[in-house]
């Protein structure tokens, strides 16, 4: 998860590269800081849960 607001890892571009290199998918919280997970619990748990449940993990 990518909080755009949060520019303490580095740019949203970095991080997106990141993603891509590693091979992992990659969500944005528009407008969200360091703890997403606080600012916007359901937004979080709306995204883990589509995470979990998503075939192609299985």
């Amino acid at each position: 998860m990518i909080a755009t607001a949060d520019k303490n890892l580095g740019t949203t571009e970095m991080r997106h590269e990141m993603a891509l290199l590693a091979g992992a998918r990659a969500v944005e919280l528009s407008d969200l800081h360091h703890w997403w997970m606080v600012e916007a619990p359901q937004r979080a748990a709306e995204i883990l849960e589509d995470f979990w449940n998503d075939p192609a993990l299985s």
